[in-house]
């Protein structure tokens, strides 16, 4: 088995930015330092592939862009795998994307053609006015307010603050 020597142990803490709290117990970390320590962990085995569950949740929005940027700097020279329901942080760090939805593949790809062009949100187009009823009444129940005045021909844009929502 690998050792874990202290060259490998300080390299990883350097590249989470906890090499000054080294000698500090974890349970006084904030959780974005635990997570970066946990990823810190991950490092000293210097893997090819690292997979993150959820990599920002439970994070303030400091914390949360801390993650974000280490995950991209990492992406350098690791392929990163992230299982996240957030699509903010897959329009930052994903280039390649893959969805499931109820277990099952509905989409593999480039994570741009995925979020599409949009900066404001993700245009739906529905094929009866029964799915549009069933759509509006889904983002209704999950509190988004949309405004239904552009309702033409079943297309609409849900705004992308409320997708996240939705899907959390």
């Amino acid at each position: 088995a690998e050792q874990y020597t202290e060259a490998k142990i300080e390299s990883a803490l350097e590249k989470v930015s906890l090499t000054e709290h080294r000698t500090k117990y974890a349970t006084t970390f904030s959780r974005g330092m635990k997570q970066r320590l946990a990823i810190a962990a991950s490092l000293v085995l210097e893997p090819q592939i690292l997979f993150l569950d959820e990599p920002t949740s439970a994070l303030d929005p400091l914390a949360r862009r801390d993650v974000l940027t280490l995950i991209r700097m990492l992406a350098e020279n690791i392929r990163i795998v992230i299982s996240t329901h957030l699509l903010e942080d897959v329009g930052e760090v994903a280039d390649d994307l893959i969805v499931l939805n109820k277990g099952k593949l509905a989409y593999a790809g480039s994570a741009t053609d995925f979020l599409g062009h949009r900066s404001d949100g993700w245009d739906i187009h529905c094929a009866t006015a029964q799915d549009v009823r069933a759509v509006l009444e889904f983002l209704d129940g999950n509190s988004v307010a949309l405004d239904t005045t552009s309702l033409d021909r079943h297309a609409f844009t849900i705004p992308l603050s409320a997708v996240s929502r939705c899907l959390s």
